[in-house]
Parts: C-alpha cells; sequence; structure tokens
C-alpha cells in the first residue's frame, strides 16, 4: 500500500505540494513562535518578579476603610494612609505577631498635624536711610505656593518706624515701669482706643526740643483680621548700631517673622519599623526611637504630654514668603506712631496709608528652608519643635472622588473649616493662631480636631521633643515598577497631564503647601513611638499594620500562595480589612483638580496610584493569551489542511468507490488517506525543523535543536488529525453513492423564484448545503480565530497596560503577539481561498454547463463571486458571534466590550472573501467546455 500512496502523491503532485506547502508553513511558524513566546514569558515573569514585591505584602486596614474607588477599580491612592486615624487594637496587632508565617507586621499610627513656628527674621539694614532723621519702612508680605500661581497678598502689613533721636524704653515690672533713661513717668493713654484705657508701658522718643512723645508699637500680627498692622520701633545710635526695646545694640536692623509649618505626625513600633523599611539607618542626626512607654505628666494638675519624634530632613513644601521691602515718604517729624496699633484691630495712620512708597528691597524664602534652620535650632529650647497647648493636632478626612467622562478622577471640594470652631492651640504665651496664610485655599479635606485626653476644657500642653532627624530617601522602598505609592514615607508625586497644567507648574510637581485641607497630603514627617502614643490612652491607635510575610520572595505561584494563607489568617483572626500588595504596580491616573481660591488655575494631573494584584493579573494574562495564540494557529492550519483532504476525498470517490468494489476493507481505504496525508505531515516535519533553526539564527530568536525537532510530531499529528474525518469518510464510501451527485435538486417552488445571477447563486448555495456549510464553516474557524485572538490581545493589553509594570510587560510580549495575529490571519485567507479554488475545479462540469446553454464568462464570473460572498457572510457571522462568545467566556470581558472588534473583523473578513472569490471567478473562464462536457 506504501506504493500506491506514493503513485497517488506523484500522480497529484500539484495538491501534494500545496498541503505540504501549508503544513510547512504552519509548523515552522508554531514552532518558531512557541519558542520565541516562551523565551518572552521567562523574560515577563523576569520582569515580574523583579518588581512586583513592594516592601510588604498585605496591607491589615480597619474594617469598611476602603475607597469607593479602591472597592470599584482597585486602585489605591498615595495618600491612603493621610486620611485614616486609628481603628485597630493593639491587641489585634499581637494577634497579627502571632500568627505563623509571618516575618514581619508593622503598625503604624496616624495622630494628625502638628503646626512646627519657624522663628526667622527679615534684614532691612539695607533699606536705612542713615541721612534722615526719622524715616518708615512697610514690610508687604505675600504668601506663594504652586510655582508662584498662588499668590495671596497678606493683609497684615509690618510698619517700622527707624529715627536717630533718643529713646527710652520702658523696662522692669509692666505696672510700675522704670524707663531706660531712670526716669519714672506717669501713666498714658495715647496708645490705646479702648473706652476703658488701661495703661500700656511703650517707648518715649526724645524730640529735638526736650519734648516727649510717646511712640505707639505692637510686635504681634492678628492674622485673623484683615485690618490688622503691627509698627517697630527702631533707634540708629550714634556709632551705626541699631538699637530696639527687646534688642540690644546690633549692626543689623531686622524684623522678627513667624511661619506655622504643618508637619504629619505618625507612630511606629520601632523595632518593626526598623525590621521593614530600615528607618533606624535612615538616620541624619540624634538617635532612634525607644520602645518604651512615655507617660504624661501631671504633678502640677495640668497635663503634660512629652512626645519624641524623628523629624523629617526633607519636607518638601512648595511655600515661600515674598518680602517686598518699601521706603514710605512721609514729612520729618509726622506722628506716624499714634494710637491704635497695640489695638486688637490697629489701625494705620492716614498719613502712612496715603504715603507714596519706594521698594529699595525684596526678599523671597522658602518653607523648606524655615522648617530646616528650626529643626536644627528649635525654637523652645531643649530640642522642643513645638509647645502647644489646649487642641494639638489636625486631622484630615481623605479626598473623595467623582469619574469624568474620559476616566480621569475628579477630587470634590470640602466645606471650609473654621479655624474658631476647630479651637486649634497656640505656641505657648505668644498669642499667635497657628494657621498658615494659605490655610483658607480651596478645600478637598475636612479637618477634625484631635484633643489628647479628649477634653479641650481640661488644661494640657504637648511638648514635640526632636530626637532626631532622618532622611526619607534612605528608606527601603519597592523595586522600581512596583507599589511605589504604598510607602509609607514617599511624597506624592503630581505632574502635568497637559500643556497648560505643565505651564502653570513651571515643569515641577505640584506639591503640599501650609493648606492641610488641601489635595495633596504629605507623608508623615514627624515619627514618633508607639511607647511615646501610649500616653493618650487611645482606646484603637493604628490606623494600618503592613505585614511582610516570611519564605514570599516574588510573585511566584509558591510565594503568592503563602501570602494568600497568611492573609486568610489574618483576616480570620481579627476581622479587618486585608488586602494582598504583592504584586501591586503604581498605576498613573489622571486628576482633574479644580481652580484653588488664591490664583491656582485648574489643573490636570498625573498622580502615581497603586493597582492591587498587578503582577498576578499579567502572569495569569499572558498565559491565557499564549494558549490561545497557538492553539489557534493550529486549529487554522488543521482547518486548511482538513479542507484540502476533504476536497482530494471527494474529488477521488469514484476511485475509491472501485477499489471499495473490487474488495478494498475501510481500514484500508482510511489508512490510504491517512498514510498519504501522514507521510507528507513527516517530511513537513522534517523541512520545517531545519527551516525553524534558519530562521531563529537570522531573526536572533533563541531555538535549541530538541525544540526544533518537536516540528516532526507536530506536523504529523497536526496532519493525522486533520486528516482524520475525511479519511473516515473515505472509508465509508460505496460504489453507488459515489458514481451519483451530491447536490440536490432545485425544488420547483426555488426554481422559479431566483431568475437573477444572485438568486441562482443563493439556489446554488442551498442545493449543496455541504460543500456550503463545509465553506461557511471553514471562513467561520477562520474568522473566530481572528476575532478571539484580537480580543485577546486587545484584552491582555487593556488588562496589563495602565501600571508601570504592564507598560513594560505589554512592549515586551507585543512582537509575538503581532507575529502570531498575522500567522493567523495569513493561514486563514489560505484556507479560504483554497477552499473556493476546490469547489470551482469540483464544479467545474456545471460551468461548462452553463456555457453550453449561452451564459457569459461575466456571468459565470458574477455567479461564483456571488456565491463565495454568500458563503462569506454566512461564514463571518457564525465565525464573529462564536469568537465574541469564546472571547468572552474565556477572558473574562463582556461581549458588549468587544462589539468594536467584532464589527472590524466581520467587514474585512467579508470583503476579503469577496476579494478571494473573485480569483476562481476569473479563473473559470479557462475551463474548456468541450473537455469537460466530453468527461461528463
Amino acid at each position: 500500500m506504501v506504493r500506491v500512496m506514493i503513485a497517488q502523491l506523484r500522480r497529484r503532485r500539484g495538491r501534494a505540494v500545496a498541503l505540504l506547502i501549508g503544513m510547512l508553513v504552519a509548523t515552522t511558524g508554531f514552532t518558531v513562535l512557541t519558542s520565541e513566546s516562551a523565551a518572552e514569558r521567562l523574560q515577563v515573569t523576569s520582569t515580574v518578579s523583579a518588581n512586583a514585591r513592594s516592601v510588604y505584602d498585605i496591607l491589615v486596614r480597619p474594617k469598611g476603610s476602603q475607597t469607593s474607588v479602591e472597592t470599584r477599580s482597585g486602585l489605591v491612592t498615595p495618600d491612603f494612609l493621610s486620611g485614616q486615624f486609628g481603628g485597630i487594637t493593639l491587641d489585634q496587632w499581637h494577634q497579627i505577631q502571632a500568627i505563623s508565617g509571618i516575618d514581619v507586621a508593622a503598625p503604624v499610627a496616624m495622630i494628625g498635624y502638628v503646626y512646627v513656628q519657624a522663628d526667622f527674621r527679615i534684614d532691612v539694614t539695607s533699606a536705612i536711610n542713615r541721612s534722615k532723621a526719622t524715616q518708615v519702612l512697610r514690610l508687604d508680605r505675600t504668601w506663594m505656593a504652586d510655582h508662584g500661581s498662588t499668590s495671596l497678598p497678606d493683609p497684615a502689613a509690618q510698619y517700622v518706624y527707624v529715627t536717630t533721636r533718643p529713646i527710652a524704653w520702658p523696662r522692669g515690672d509692666p505696672d510700675d515701669p522704670t524707663w531706660s533713661d531712670g526716669k519714672k513717668r506717669r501713666n498714658s493713654s495715647r496708645c490705646t482706643t479702648s473706652d476703658d484705657p488701661e495703661f500700656i508701658a511703650n517707648p518715649i522718643e526724645i524730640e529735638p526740643d526736650g519734648s516727649e512723645r510717646v511712640l505707639c508699637e505692637q510686635h504681634e500680627l492678628d492674622k485673623n483680621s484683615d485690618k490688622s498692622a503691627s509698627m517697630m520701633i527702631a533707634r540708629i545710635l550714634p556709632d551705626g548700631t541699631f538699637e530696639t526695646g527687646d534688642q540690644s545694640s546690633t549692626k543689623t536692623l531686622t524684623v522678627d517673622e513667624r511661619w506655622p509649618i504643618p508637619m504629619l505626625l505618625a507612630a511606629v513600633d520601632p523595632a518593626s519599623e526598623a525590621q521593614l523599611v530600615s528607618l533606624d539607618r535612615a538616620l541624619t542626626s540624634g538617635s532612634y526611637l525607644s520602645e518604651a512607654d512615655v507617660k504624661p505628666d501631671d504633678s502640677d494638675g495640668i497635663v503634660r504630654y512629652t512626645v519624641p519624634v524623628l523629624a523629617t530632613d526633607q519636607p518638601a513644601l512648595d511655600e515661600q514668603l515674598v518680602v517686598d521691602v518699601e521706603a514710605l515718604h512721609v514729612p520729618d517729624g509726622a506722628d506716624v506712631a499714634t494710637a491704635g496699633w497695640d489695638s486688637p484691630e490697629a489701625h494705620v495712620p492716614a498719613v502712612l496709608s496715603a504715603a507714596p512708597a519706594t521698594r529699595v528691597s525684596q526678599q523671597t524664602l522658602t518653607a523648606d528652608q524655615e522648617y530646616i534652620n528650626t529643626i536644627a535650632n528649635p525654637p523652645f529650647g531643649a530640642g522642643q519643635l513645638a509647645f502647644m497647648s489646649g487642641v494639638a493636632f489636625a486631622q484630615p478626612s481623605p479626598a473623595t472622588f467623582a469619574t469624568n467622562l474620559d476616566g480621569s478622577l475628579r477630587p470634590q471640594p470640602a466645606p471650609p473649616t473654621d479655624p474658631d470652631q476647630l479651637n486649634f492651640g497656640q505656641t505657648q504665651g505668644s498669642g499667635l493662631p497657628v494657621l498658615p496664610p494659605l490655610f483658607g485655599d480651596t478645600a478637598f479635606r475636612a479637618l477634625t480636631p484631635y484633643v489628647p485626653g479628649g477634653d479641650v476644657s481640661s488644661p494640657s500642653i504637648v511638648s514635640i521633643v526632636k530626637a532626631g532627624t532622618f532622611n526619607p530617601s534612605k528608606i527601603e522602598k519597592s523595586a522600581s515598577l512596583g507599589a511605589a505609592s504604598l510607602e509609607t514615607y514617599q511624597q506624592p508625586s503630581l505632574v502635568g497631564a497637559d500643556a497648560a497644567s505643565k505651564a502653570a507648574l513651571g515643569g515641577t510637581q505640584l506639591q503640599a503647601d501650609g493648606n492641610t485641607t488641601g489635595y495633596v497630603a504629605t507623608p508623615p514627617a514627624l515619627i514618633t513611638s508607639l511607647g511615646s502614643l501610649s500616653q493618650f490612652r487611645l482606646p484603637k491607635p493604628i490606623s494600618a499594620i503592613r505585614v511582610r510575610v516570611d519564605g514570599a520572595t516574588s510573585a511566584d505561584p509558591l510565594s503568592r500562595e503563602r501570602v494568600r494563607i497568611a492573609a486568610q489568617r489574618i483576616e480570620e483572626a481579627t476581622g479587618l480589612d486585608v488586602d494582598i500588595t504583592l504584586g501591586s504596580s503604581a498605576s498613573p491616573q489622571t486628576i482633574d483638580l479644580a481652580a484653588g481660591r488664591y490664583g491656582r488655575p485648574a489643573l490636570k494631573l498625573t498622580e502615581g496610584w497603586t493597582r492591587k494584584g498587578a503582577a498576578l493579573a499579567i502572569v495569569s494574562a499572558l498565559d491565557r493569551k499564549s494558549l490561545v495564540l497557538f492553539v489557534l494557529i493550529l486549529v487554522v492550519c488543521m482547518l486548511f489542511l482538513g479542507n484540502a483532504v476533504a476536497a482530494v476525498v471527494r474529488s477521488r470517490r469514484r476511485e475509491l468507490a472501485i477499489l471499495a468494489y473490487l474488495g478494498w476493507p475501510r481500514r484500508r481505504l482510511v489508512g490510504l488517506i491517512l498514510g498519504e496525508v501522514g507521510l507528507i505531515g513527516l517530511i513537513a516535519g522534517a523541512v520545517s525543523a531545519a527551516a525553524a533553526i534558519s530562521i531563529a539564527h537570522l531573526a536572533n530568536i533563541s531555538l535549541t535543536s530538541g525544540h526544533a525537532l518537536l516540528a516532526v510530531p507536530v506536523s504529523l499529528g497536526l496532519a493525522l488529525i486533520a486528516a482524520a474525518a475525511p479519511a473516515w469518510r473515505a472509508g465509508r464510501v460505496r460504489a453507488t453513492t459515489a458514481l451519483s451527485t451530491s447536490v440536490r435538486a432545485p425544488r420547483r417552488a426555488i426554481r422559479n423564484r431566483r431568475r437573477t445571477v444572485a438568486g441562482i447563486a443563493l439556489a446554488n448555495l442551498r442545493r449543496s448545503p455541504g460543500r456550503t456549510l463545509l465553506g461557511a464553516l471553514a471562513l467561520a474557524i477562520g474568522t473566530a480565530a481572528v476575532t478571539v485572538l484580537t480580543s485577546i490581545d486587545r484584552v491582555f493589553h487593556d488588562l496589563v497596560t495602565g501600571t508601570l509594570l504592564g507598560d513594560a510587560v505589554s512592549l515586551q510580549v507585543r512582537g509575538v503577539d503581532l507575529v502570531a495575529v498575522l500567522a493567523t490571519v495569513i493561514l486563514g485567507l489560505v484556507a479560504v481561498a483554497d477552499m473556493l479554488y476546490l469547489s470551482i475545479q469540483e464544479r467545474s462540469e456545471e460551468f461548462a454547463a452553463l456555457r453550453a446553454i449561452g451564459w457569459s464568462d461575466a456571468a459565470v464570473g458574477r455567479l461564483v463571486a456571488y456565491e463565495g460572498v454568500g458563503i462569506g457572510v454566512l461564514g463571518v457571522a457564525m465565525g464573529v458571534a462564536a469568537g465574541l462568545v469564546s472571547t468572552a467566556t474565556f477572558a473574562g470581558e463582556s461581549v458588549a466590550g468587544l462589539i468594536g472588534i467584532g464589527i472590524e473583523v466581520a467587514l474585512c473578513g467579508v470583503v476579503l472573501t469577496a476579494v478571494a472569490a473573485t480569483v476562481p471567478a476569473f479563473l473559470q473562464r479557462y475551463l474548456s467546455v468541450s473537455a469537460q462536457l466530453a468527461e461528463e
């Protein structure tokens, strides 16, 4: 029988060569693509493993703390801790520590904002005109942020009266003062506007005629009043130095200022934090935190809380103070230091408010630098950064978001916070409100006061004492593509997302400023220990617990399973919200931020959020996609081969019937067909192995000899599977059925009704249901393959992109995807074209008969084209529907989301089928009428 097989292949060598080329292309493509895909999968998994782990694997938060955005899309804001204050007990933390498999359980308790008072001085020496007997300077201050787009002029101007005349300064007991010239003077009410004036001792200027004039001054500004102003008195001594009421002789004249700078305070367990993120190795000065409990001191009836902290040395605050020093042109001897300066709402004399001014200097100070100066030289001595009474901390709520039509997130404004209702603490003894000037800018968070001890009426003092400083950049971080924004100490990243926003920010980031109700929240800048927090006696002080699982090293299956089991145990033991952060990745989101009250325009920003579980989704999607790619390539190849073998079997019906008549059993008929196709498969496999090695070498693809030799069994198996059904049908051939036509006679109703060429084409399709269905099925499988392939590719890239890790992976696998799609499309088109060509050959007698009765070549060509289009429409419709349903089931994507892909594939399929049908429609005119009729 082997000789019969070889003879048949030689006799039909055209068809044999076509089968050989088809199997060669499919097997070579499959071999090379699987090798390249395996290499790229290894690269992808390596990339995922290297970047999938953050500094912790599990995040534990209070029940119900997830935002609506996080619940809906798995996205976590970079400031997720800045709006979470308490909710987890110390007992629950200890329960987590005791769970088997937990390496580190590091709690963090957010306490609230502390307003550190930065004391600094404005040097006005260069603005002094030493030739004038008296002069007045005015300091106009402007608070700025957001690269200058936020600008707030300070209504409380500072005036400086400078004289060369002698001044007697009050000294000693304010109720019974003695002036610096040794004299006692009677009470004066010149410097008050009160109906019931109280004596206030003020400096006295000695006029040239010996008379005395009381100079009214006010050192502190009432920033809650838009009428507030202050007057400072200074004298130029004969030696050129300066004298003020609270300064001895100095070479420079400076004006004291205070800058309230908000710092977020958090408490940690020092040992756990050192183990998790190496906080102890990030110190730049001082000593690390102690784990010992700190008890409040109430020995004198006033509760005194001492909170030792590590202070950041990189505050990253975008806030500036611009000071314009102006010389006022006022007449010599004008009464400028008159009554009212020391009243709660100081008024400015008309002679000053109406005086022309000349700017003589400008100075710009930054919040960052003033904060650095403050932590280097704490204002209250003994390392005390803040010394406050009453309400000590402000706790902002999380920002809430609405989703725009384009998918961007729009932070929702919050009601403005009334400082009086908050009853914020004040710097001890100064009477100066601690709120920064920019506090009144647009609010996106509501502030709540936190009162140590729970009773604002109870006397208490909180002292924030510096134990050391730390550098946030030295704290251990996640991998570059990992869950960066889940880190506790990292500054949020907000950059312009369009040209206008980039221009408004000057190409820099949007950073936090003095507005603690603003959108940008800062990470903890002051770190204390849970031992210090224990003195506040909070029932649920912990905001979150970051857990690292023992033995979890990457996103591999074993690590994922260990983390999953640990997370399950934590949830069962505590009942808290538990999120697996292993495999999370940064996912930039577009933020549509409304305009500020002080000039900042509306901004479109890109902010680095985190998508939970991105790595697992990438690996799973990659596995699904690779499986679909290679299965579809083989399916399309089998379609091509099966259709070709079926055509061969149909064309040899008479031969097979004769062999059956001569006594060939069914198994020999089946074996004959399988043997012929299997022989072609073996040859194709051997050639494919050699071709694959050459192609891989030219394309710089890693392909081992063992992998290349797999082409032989793949090609043989592919050939035998594709030929199985046609061979089985060949074994069922009988002489009587083989010599009869397989085309049904047209029904009278159809014959009478179909008069046009299109109608006859439709009738022909219905007359030959087997052939029509086979052609439609061939096209349907090819169309379904392309639909599934395109859909899976798009679903995969839509799934993995949007995170830094996913974007990197998407670029790595895009090449193989494109080649696989192209290979599948080409094989599908070849299968359809081959089916149509074989159909023309099988029906050559029919076309010859049509010409014999007078049909023109154009009419016959249209008939063939119409039949091809009809098969195409039926096959494309079936294929697209099957492809969409398969993708939706396999990839978990809704059919509605893939309709666009289905329409695109359907249109392309119909057009390509029509083009393919024109080829046999054109070739049919070369059929010989006489030869075909004679054969018939």
